[in-house]
């Protein structure tokens, strides 16, 4: 039995590529992400026709400015030719106060307010990237400065605008989806061909049920791990039980702009070596489905100190199947029109299954 979303989803499913080095990678990956979730590379929905007029999908992000180490600007120039073909030569890695490019994308309104994703290559290793997210239109970029805005950064990695890994240093064959839905929320889950499990996530969602008070009603997060990603009860996770992986999944909210952790909360986990309630593998005979459950975003002032729930992911639902019992790339319903594809822990709209296996 097909699920009826809250939200109305499009999807670029399983594109893969082979890059001819790790720098290659990080530009693609780079690329892949900006011009996918700007409308140029094409969208599918939900029964796997293709979306007409993608650059009209009201979920689309805009390009905001950008930078290809050459010139920069605050304009409608796309520097970096997210509208294709792939041109890695604009996507320029360097470190310090140098010339490299950098791009910030505006969302559509989310929950009230317009949010600035700031993508920079000013970083020290090839298989890196810094990462960042605004409220207010960041400034100050040029082809050696990527832009920001004090008041309300914050990394989807840590408090501070650091590097964030996002390969593995090597020139693995990729895969990489992307859901995005027509108000802007987006999730991408990237793996490194044939190793069977998600090592790379990025999510940007508004969320659902949240306080009138809050004045950064979102889920953001972004995580690279060779042993997999978007697990339970491990350090790559967004919801931890150790006091590793807490940390990875920051954002600013109301009580003074100052950065507090919201970890994901699964079924009867508290902290440290917590047991999850998990579900049998198995498909419910009433329901055709495998079990799934709300993805509720708790708020902490630090790793134990629980102050209750911040909001809901809209659509995306935790499966709480251990890695042993259900494969990645299971998908919902058993049978029928694909809605969803299991990934670490969580189930997110598809429409066909997340290709783990496949060597291309």
């Amino acid at each position: 039995m097909a699920v009826t979303f809250e939200k109305t989803w499009v999807f670029n499913m399983n594109t893969n590529y082979t890059p001819a080095s790790v720098l290659d990678l990080t530009r693609y990956q780079s690329w892949w992400l900006l011009s996918t979730l700007t409308g140029n590379r094409g969208f599918t929905d939900t029964v796997g026709a293709a979306v007409a007029s993608p650059l009209a999908f009201a979920g689309v992000w805009t390009l905001y400015a950008s930078s290809d180490s050459v010139t920069a600007g605050t304009d409608s120039t796309d520097r970096l030719v997210l509208a294709g073909p792939y041109d890695g030569t604009k996507f320029v890695r360097a470190n310090g106060a140098v010339a490299h490019s950098w791009c910030v994308l505006k969302s559509p309104l989310i929950n009230g307010s317009y949010w600035y994703l700031i993508w920079s290559l000013n970083a020290s290793n090839d298989y890196s990237a810094k990462i960042y997210c605004t409220k207010t239109a960041p400034t100050g970029g040029t082809t050696t400065a990527s832009p920001t805005d004090a008041a309300t950064v914050w990394s989807l990695i840590g408090s501070s605008v650091a590097e964030q890994v996002i390969n593995g240093n090597a020139a693995d064959k990729f895969m990489f989806s992307m859901g995005l839905t027509s108000g802007g929320t987006v999730y991408v889950v990237g793996n490194k061909q044939g190793g069977g499990i998600p090592n790379w996530s990025f999510i940007f969602t508004g969320l659902e049920e949240y306080g009138g008070s809050d004045l950064f009603p979102l889920f953001t997060y972004h995580y690279y791990a060779a042993t997999g990603v978007l697990r339970l009860l491990t350090a790559n996770s967004p919801s931890d039980g150790g006091n590793t992986g807490i940390n990875r999944n920051h954002m600013r909210e109301a009580a003074g702009g100052a950065v507090r952790v919201n970890p994901l909360l699964g079924m009867a986990a508290t902290s440290g070596a917590a047991a999850l309630l998990w579900e049998p593998a198995a498909v419910n005979p009433i329901t055709g489905r495998y079990s799934d459950f709300p993805c509720y975003v708790s708020y902490a002032l630090t790793f134990n100190s629980y102050l209750g729930k911040r909001g809901r992911l809209p659509d995306i639902a935790l499966n709480m199947i251990t890695a042993a019992g259900l494969p990645n790339g299971s998908v919902n319903p058993a049978s029928g029109q694909v809605d969803s594809s299991n990934a670490g822990n969580f189930w997110f709209p598809t429409n066909a299954a997340f290709d783990f296996y496949s060597v291309i």
